[in-house]
């Protein structure tokens, strides 16, 4: 092609726009400006759906003597643009391109040729064949291309399309490039020094680096423009095919549709069946309400809800959201339920007809899975191991069964007896672990708590409140037989801790006895005996004068034992009193112990408040007799049992209560200091108050134990932001009873509401409003704290119809919940 004349000025200029959009000249594509994952696609230059095609008879007049650069052809403000669907002008700009860069005419030339070649692509479809070595099942391969040639530049773009299980990656064999031409095409055109348009030619074959590709057909445009360029253009054909062709071909034909070559039906009977079910059946559930008892795995009661499809027998289980520790995600997500299903999960395949790595043929006959008539009312289904009770449904499911199959379901069953069998039944089968030997590393509990456990944890011991009173009882031990002659007068003390059963032994240093004493077995539980498996330790039972222990292969004989420790064995119910002792204490006696008190404490503590926490170990708000004792001891006022029963007397404004309340106390402090309900000259005879204290005292861990509850309460409350009116409306708004039906839930109702309570809806609204999860022995307290003046078979009642007494109003309630916030904060 003969060079173009381009002006200098043209060159020079610093706008792009009059810039010629030739290969290269893309500054203002938008296309060019952003990366792409993807490459480019060709279709339209194929398919000739061009934006804008200019027109070559109406061409911009050239460049005027004023030097603007607007006159070139392809600059915007050229006005020959046409419909791209003329699609002979393009192929007569080619042609007219092609003539003058032949014969080397500048009056086309001197018009750029990339509004007529650019935007012009020729497509051919070749194929190349090969050989294939170490194969059996073929010998040659014909491997399929697509040759793209662009006539702006004479470059060829080669591309194999990708064949799915050929082996082939497909993709660009040869990157766009133009090809030099081989010595016999050449000597064939001797013009063309590249490979062009007149090598390519339908039904012949052309070289192109080495490899011969035989072109046997090329799309309608490309045949279009040829036959407009006069270029003779031979007939398609078909490619040869070789092995893998053929089998590949028949191979998608067979698999085309679901009859996989069956010619007779393209549909089993089952999938006719499916269909007429979904079209009778869809959208008809049955529906069953249910219950799963996981508590022999340490989880509880769940409420779900069992949905069975009909228009394909598919279950589905969701857990009814009406405790704390319900979570939104189903229980079994929708899919057909087998009878056999297991807990343990084996190889899942994630294709068709498998249900846990088994086909259904495996499984058996339909009838291996769940379907309508294997569900009734107080009948378990297996969902996978876990068994779940049917108790209730709604009235669309008992009216098709009735319709359908002429079943009547049985009638409901109550939730609340079944759970209760439940649990004697779950502890009675609860399997017990045998317990694994002893390693020898360690104490016993050590040893225990790390096979519990798959981290390392130490073991947890005996909590015991440091305020709370820890009873001590000591006993004087000698050797037992000694060997030796200087170790038969030592002296040793045992010192047994009643709360744990934890022992200490220490040595008394004598004078002169070549022994300094001190600690000689520090505090633990000493073993008794010891099978290999697990050992038997020490209790208070085997401690008593003239008993023998073997600790840490030492023989002891215990000799005798304190004054408190032989009370105590000998009244071991009542903290070691004698109710049946008569102690009488003078009114002077009292008096000095009052004034003694009044003193100490003025003198002590500035605040009441700080005087009564003195007394009170437990923060509780109450003293007790043991707290009052323990406080008069470690305040070196007294230390004897009748002493304190005389001020807890004078203290206690109901001292059969057995506690002082911080009212009691404060109302004392203020008063001055008398001696009450004793006549002057007169004694306060204690026998008979000391058995009433004592008793009372016995229920501190009972009285400690519903605190723990209220507190508990409280914290949870507050957590919650809520205060006792809003737990005061929320438990009046319970229903009144427990009952399997949602129909017979209704009907008692409370029609009162936000008036009065009962204590079957406050143990309602705990248990599933709140979702506290209390057991039933802290449910208990509870319901004694709020309803004091109601029996406990009254309160523990499933329904509350006509116990028009066992109710509390709003006041009453706001009082209790006062009373209970106040609670540890003295």
């Amino acid at each position: 092609m003969a060079q173009r004349e381009i002006p200098v000025d043209f060159l020079n200029s610093l706008n792009p726009k009059v810039l010629p959009r030739t290969f290269g000249n893309n500054w203002e594509d938008p296309a060019f400006r952003r990366n792409h994952n993807k490459p480019q696609s060709i279709t339209n230059e194929f398919s000739g759906k061009k934006r804008n095609v200019t027109d070559p008879t109406q061409r911009s007049p050239r460049r005027t003597n004023g030097g603007s650069s607007s006159g070139f052809e392809g600059s915007s403000s050229g006005s020959g643009v046409v419909p791209a669907s003329i699609t002979a002008r393009s192929a007569h700009q080619l042609i007219e391109s092609r003539v003058a860069a032949q014969e080397g005419r500048s009056d086309l030339l001197s018009h750029a040729t990339y509004a007529t070649l650019d935007d012009k692509v020729l497509r051919f479809f070749a194929y190349v064949t090969e050989s294939v070595r170490e194969s059996a099942t073929e010998a040659i391969r014909h491997r399929r291309l697509t040759i793209t040639y662009f006539p702006a530049d004479d470059s060829l773009l080669i591309q194999e399309p990708h064949l799915p299980n050929s082996g082939l990656p497909g993709g660009t064999i040869l990157k766009r490039q133009r090809v030099p031409t081989n010595p016999r095409q050449r000597e064939a055109l001797p013009e063309q020094e590249v490979v062009t348009l007149d090598h390519l030619r339908v039904g012949e074959s052309v070289m192109i680096h080495s490899t011969i590709y035989n072109v046997y057909a090329c799309d309608a445009r490309t045949r279009s423009i040829l036959e407009e360029m006069g270029i003779p253009a031979g007939p398609d054909s078909l490619p040869p095919q070789d092995n893998y062709a053929k089998k590949l071909d028949a191979t998608l034909s067979v698999t085309a549709s679901n009859s996989f070559g069956v010619k007779s039906q393209d549909r089993t009977i089952d999938d006719v069946i499916r269909t007429q079910r979904y079209i009778q059946d869809s959208g008809k559930v049955l529906f069953f309400h249910a219950i799963t008892d996981e508590r022999s795995e340490g989880g509880r009661i769940r409420n779900v809800d069992l949905n069975l499809f009909i228009e394909d027998d598919t279950i589905s289980v969701t857990e009814r959201q009406n405790t704390a520790e319900a979570v939104p995600a189903a229980f079994l997500s929708r899919r057909r339920l087998p009878k056999n299903g297991k807990m343990e999960k084996t190889v899942e395949l994630t294709f068709a007809h498998r249900v846990n790595g088994m086909r259904e043929t495996d499984l058996g006959s339909p009838s291996a899975y769940y379907g309508p008539l294997d569900l009734d009312i107080g009948t378990y289904v297996n969902v996978f191991g876990r068994q779940v009770l049917l108790c209730d449904c709604d009235d669309f499911t008992r009216d098709y069964y009735a319709s359908q199959f002429g079943i009547e379901l049985a009638p409901p069953i109550d939730i609340s007896t079944v759970a209760a069998q439940q649990v004697a039944i779950t502890k009675a089968n609860r399997p017990i672990l045998p317990t694994p030997p002893y390693t020898g590393y360690g104490t016993y509990e050590d040893s225990l708590s790390s096979c519990k456990s798959l981290a390392l944890k130490a073991p947890k011991g005996n909590l015991i409140n440091p305020h709370s009173r820890v009873d001590v009882l000591r006993f004087q031990m000698r050797l037992h037989k000694p060997e030796r002659l200087e170790d038969a007068g030592r002296v040793f003390v045992l010192s047994y801790n009643v709360e744990d059963g934890e022992i200490t032994v220490a040595e008394t240093a004598l004078r002169n006895s070549g022994f300094v004493g001190g600690k000689f077995c520090r505090k633990q539980r000493l073993v008794k005996s010891f099978d290999g498996v697990q050992p038997t330790f020490y209790t208070l039972a085997d401690l008593k004068v003239g008993a023998v222990l073997n600790i840490n292969q030492f023989i002891f004989e215990i000799v005798t034992c304190d004054l408190h420790t032989e009370n105590h064995l000998a009244h071991p119910t009542t903290n070691g009193v004698a109710p049946d002792v008569a102690v009488r204490i003078p009114k002077e006696r009292v008096l000095s112990l009052l004034t003694a008190l009044r003193g100490f404490v003025t003198v002590r503590y500035v605040t009441q408040t700080e005087a009564f926490r003195a007394f009170d170990r437990d923060r509780d708000g109450n003293v007790t007799l043991a707290e009052l004792h323990d406080g008069l001891k470690s305040h070196l006022i007294t230390d004897k049992q009748e002493d304190a029963v005389a001020l807890f007397h004078q203290l206690a404004s109901n001292a059969a209560s057995g506690r002082i309340t911080h009212n009691d106390f404060f109302t004392w402090l203020a008063a001055p200091v008398s001696v009450k309900n004793i006549p002057d000259g007169d004694v306060l005879d204690t026998t008979q108050s000391v058995g009433t204290l004592v008793d009372a005292s016995l229920t501190e861990s009972t009285l400690q134990a519903r605190n723990a509850v209220l507190r508990s309460l409280k914290e949870k409350l507050e957590a919650r932001c809520l205060n006792g009116f809003e737990m005061f409306r929320m438990s009046s708004t319970m229903p009144r009873a427990y009952k399997g039906r949602r129909s017979d839930i209704q009907s008692l109702a409370n029609t009162d509401k936000d008036s009065v309570i009962s204590p079957v809806q406050l143990h309602r609204c705990v248990d599933e409003v709140l979702g506290l999860g209390y057991t039933d022995q802290e449910i208990r307290l509870l319901l004694e704290y709020f309803f004091p003046n109601v029996s406990e078979s009254d309160r523990l009642r499933r329904s509350d119809v006509g116990l028009y007494n066992a109710r509390v109003e709003l006041k009453e309630f706001q009082d209790r919940f006062n009373e209970m916030t106040r609670i540890g904060q003295l």
